[in-house]
């Protein structure tokens, strides 16, 4: 799961949902520095990726590339997905995924002097770019795994990967919208579990 998907997942708190967008770079202990809500979004975020990491149809999705992309398969898969989840937006969600992105920056903005330093260098190209909408197409996903190619300190095959993609694509596809409600059941049930915490 990208960023496109956390967001998603993140249930109707706007702070949980920005917690869940820097989760990433929010490392250990500093998460104990955030108000409730922001740290409760982090702490979906790492519960997101525990599930999917695990889930039989990701790692079904991460074998189709394991052959040639080896430990960046699992970053691929995260971009497909959210690929797919873009394409399909309106589909899953009965709205515009234009508009979905807007809110979503709306509500980054909003937070925006809890926001990590890595965050605070990667988001304005983000936002004016709108990465999260441009997902939905091949270009905009290609793109994004030569960026992540570009900045990775370690050899990789990412600028190369849609044929890789291309060649699997249907059977992604089809992994993703498996597995998709399911991880949307586990968020819904972990977000109303911690409310009652």
């Amino acid at each position: 799961m990208n960023y496109l998907a956390h967001c998603v997942l993140s249930g109707e708190e706007e702070a949980v949902l920005f917690g869940n967008f820097i989760a990433d770079s929010v490392r250990g202990k500093e998460a104990l520095n955030y108000p409730p809500l922001i740290l409760r979004g982090i702490r979906l975020h790492h519960a997101i990726d525990t599930y999917t990491d695990a889930h039989p149809l990701v790692r079904h999705s991460k074998s189709l590339l394991w052959a040639t992309q080896k430990h960046y398969a699992a970053v691929i898969v995260d971009l497909v997905y959210d690929h797919f989840l873009a394409a399909q937006f309106e589909q899953w969600f009965g709205c515009s995924l234009w508009h979905y992105t807007q809110e979503v920056y709306r509500i980054v903005d909003a937070f925006a002097s809890y926001m990590p330093p890595r965050v605070q260098r990667f988001y304005p190209y983000m936002k004016k770019q709108n990465w999260l909408y441009e997902y939905r197409r091949r270009e905009g996903l290609q793109r994004a795994l030569e960026g992540i190619g570009r900045r990775s300190r370690h050899a990789n095959r990412l600028a190369v990967a849609m044929r890789d993609i291309e060649q699997h694509y249907e059977t992604l596809q089809d992994d993703f919208s498996s597995f998709f409600p399911e991880i949307q059941r586990f968020s819904r049930q972990w977000l109303a579990y911690q409310s009652t915490q």
